[in-house]
């Protein structure tokens, strides 16, 4: 993020100071209700905790973060990524802090983006960031990711990529050619960039969707794109131009968060402040579906570069590795077992579209599936082809944590090339649609976080309306 932005915000937030009840007393200060009962964690629970009816079918949860950028991007770490600009030892308590955000939120991979400045003209082996107890992920000859060492056993895996013209996500090495020959056509937006991306094991996504068109994105060979972006959220010079939103108003939403007494709003469910459809994007998103395949995900965007005092009431800067980590994440759905995550099938998978976003702020879902059903009994998971009346069906999740009423709603959306057109919606257990008509479907959930507002300090009802929960890539009907 801009260092504009970063003015903004502090202009914004820096008298923040609101009072409210204790946490989990009643806004007019009654006693507490059952939904005292949810407790807010600093961290996120292990996938294996989210499992639902897709495990019984062979699959696992893997939750990652998809764009983010490390002290190899030139803007990351407060503007001092490195000892000397491009060159030098990187910024070790900056690196330090993305390891741990990932390890608290359980990221069971993370994919990283770094600009094409910086990550271009360095050797491909520094991006894997190994550090003393990691386990260096080989294929061949090469060593391609990292397993990091959290300390407790737990281990994300870290893969290499970049933010450039496009955004490839797990690279195994850089292209052919010089630094300067790697950055000319790293900073491309060309089929010819596109093409040699995945020539060295990448899957290629476009970052920041919102600023292109149509034409772009559906030319040059992408896997897919951002459906959601953190910092077009909040950027006045993304969401105006861009998203067709009031420029100033994700600002000015979130200065309520930087209380600094402990009756504030949570300051981790900030996202709630200005977290909405960026439906400009989602638009680009089904026109594209209804042609062909588009893997949709979220990027979290994070550079930890923005606002660096701790303002909020826990102390901790506002735009840390793990309080962006934990609002969001992708979830991918790869082949069960034991093993290690393997690179090959996360990214196998995440081309293939069997992967959904949830916005975790709300709460970490458990149970949920979309999936279709032939009459012969066959499944169909996301990203995959299911014949002209077959049923499909989404499930719906409960909250880690939770054992109260979970106000979600459901919906399946049949996608056009002039956006999305909602074939069935519902708030039952499970919301089914038979699919006679051929397209591309995905499946949302949104839900009202009733059980967030013993943390949202005196006016929990400003935050108490519906948000979206859980995007899911589609299922083409053919």
């Amino acid at each position: 993020m801009s260092r504009a932005l970063a003015a903004l915000l502090a202009a914004a937030c820096g008298n923040g100071g609101a009072t409210s009840p204790r946490d989990g007393a009643a806004a007019d200060g009654s006693p507490p209700d059952a939904a005292v009962a949810f407790v807010l964690e600093s961290g996120l629970p292990e996938t294996s905790l989210l499992a639902g009816a897709a495990q019984a079918r062979g699959w696992r949860d893997a939750r990652g973060i998809i764009h983010l950028h490390t002290p190899y991007s030139h803007d990351a770490c407060d503007g001092m990524p490195r000892a000397d600009g491009k060159t030098g030892a990187v910024n070790e308590p900056c690196y330090q802090d993305l390891r741990a955000g990932l390890c608290a939120t359980r990221q069971d991979f993370a994919m990283t983006t770094d600009h094409e400045e910086t990550a271009a003209i360095v050797d491909y082996q520094e991006l894997l960031l190994l550090r003393e107890g990691d386990q260096a992920v080989a294929k061949g000859d090469a060593t391609i990711g990292n397993r990091i060492d959290c300390g407790d056993g737990f281990r994300p895996l870290l893969l290499p990529g970049g933010e450039f013209g496009a955004m490839p996500v797990g690279m195994e090495r850089h292209i052919d050619g010089t630094p300067e020959a790697r950055d000319a056509l790293y900073n491309q937006e060309s089929a010819e960039n596109v093409a040699a991306l995945k020539g060295v094991g990448a899957v290629v996504l476009q970052a920041h969707p919102e600023g292109r068109t149509l034409a772009a994105l559906g030319g040059i060979g992408l896997d897919g794109m951002e459906v959601y972006n953190l910092h077009a959220a909040i950027d006045p010079d993304i969401r105006g131009p861009d998203l067709g939103l009031d420029p100033f108003a994700a600002i000015e939403s979130v200065a309520a968060f930087f209380g600094r007494d402990e009756e504030s709003p949570h300051p981790d469910l900030a996202l709630l402040g200005f977290l909405e459809d960026q439906q400009v994007t989602l638009d680009k998103w089904d026109a594209l579906l209804a042609l062909g395949p588009m893997v949709g995900v979220a990027g979290t965007d994070a550079h930890q570069n923005v606002l660096p005092q701790p303002l909020l009431r826990d102390g901790e800067r506002t735009d840390s590795y793990r309080r962006m980590m934990r609002w969001f994440a992708n979830h991918v759905l790869v082949p069960a077992g034991d093993a290690p995550l393997d690179p090959d099938e996360l990214k196998a998978a995440l081309a293939a579209g069997r992967a959904y976003v949830a916005f975790e702020t709300l709460g970490s879902p458990v149970g949920f599936d979309f999936r279709a059903e032939t009459a012969g009994g066959e499944i169909v998971e996301m990203g995959d082809v299911a014949p002209a009346g077959a049923t499909l069906r989404v499930t719906r999740p409960t909250i880690h944590g939770w054992s109260g009423t979970v106000a979600a709603r459901m919906r399946i959306l049949r996608a056009t090339t002039d956006g999305a057109t909602e074939v069935a919606q519902g708030d039952g257990d499970e919301l089914a649609h038979v699919a006679g008509e051929a397209g591309a479907y995905r499946a949302e959930v949104r839900l009202v976080p009733e059980h967030l507002a013993p943390h949202l300090g005196p006016k929990p009802e400003t935050y108490l309306h519906e948000y979206p929960w859980i995007y899911a890539n589609a299922i083409r009907v053919e």
